[in-house]
């Protein structure tokens, strides 16, 4: 596994993960800009998945409305990620699939 990816190790039996697999493989643009919110060194973090830039904060409620407030400006997908890596909570902001929202 390449060390800084966003998903934990592929479990065949996540859902979350399987839909942003084939949503990513579709080529939606939504899930491409999307925001996760992980732990490393220490510090809660805030990265762009298509460019990679991070912000980082003290605490895990911090980084969540920060990524929250910025998701919804830029109508875009929001991951939650907990202490041990796996995405436990997803939100979007933005028009996916003809516009439904999950």
């Amino acid at each position: 596994m390449m060390k800084g990816r966003f998903l934990p190790r592929r479990r065949k039996n996540n859902p979350v993960i399987r839909e942003y697999e084939q949503a990513v493989e579709r080529g939606d643009r939504l899930l491409k800009e999307s925001y996760h919110v992980v732990r490393q060194n220490g510090e809660w973090m805030v990265r762009r998945s298509k460019e990679g830039r991070i912000r980082t904060y003290e605490t895990q409620a911090e980084a969540v409305d920060a990524a929250k407030r910025t998701a919804r400006r830029e109508r875009t997908e929001l991951f939650i990620h907990g202490r041990d890596g796996r995405i436990r909570e997803r939100s979007s902001y933005g028009d996916l699939r003809g516009g439904d929202r999950i």
